[in-house]
């Protein structure tokens, strides 16, 4: 719904019957492993996010263990950051399309995730780095990343 602004933290942990997530564009916090463990989420997308609201806040862990996930789309979300351990787990993900905002990968932000061809900021276009066809990175606007943010 709309009007929600904050997820607290596990609300839907391991929620095993969740198939798709769609954050809205007035959430403003997604706390520790609100969604951890959803094994059965094959895709999250966030709602264009007025530019003056503040930035999306994450806790550790939001979405790790959505082990179906295949693709996170952030372009337009507001979230300047990927959190801690944030897809960590997410073994079967294999695009990240991120807000041209995002400046940050945090630590294991993508821990175990060896399926992923894309990260960038649209459908494959763009300034990409290509390795034998099978991986393409596009992190243009990332000035931070943490500590094995890619471990796995």
């Amino acid at each position: 719904p709309q009007q929600v602004t904050h997820i607290k933290h596990c609300p839907f942990y391991q929620c095993l019957s969740l198939q798709s997530i769609s954050i809205s564009s007035t959430t403003m916090n997604l706390e520790y492993c609100c969604f951890e463990g959803c094994s059965s989420v094959r895709w999250i997308c966030f709602q264009k996010r007025p530019s003056i609201l503040e930035p999306i806040m994450f806790g550790e862990c939001v979405f790790a263990l959505c082990e179906n996930l295949i693709r996170i789309n952030f372009k337009d979300s507001g979230v300047t950051s990927i959190g801690e351990s944030c897809l960590a787990g997410c073994t079967n993900l294999k695009q990240v399309i991120l807000e041209k905002k995002t400046n940050k990968i945090s630590q294991k932000a993508f821990l175990n995730c060896r399926l992923i061809e894309y990260i960038g900021y649209d459908n494959l276009v763009g300034n990409v780095c290509w390795d034998n066809n099978k991986f393409a990175l596009d992190l243009k606007y990332i000035t931070d990343f943490e500590e094995n943010a890619f471990e796995g």
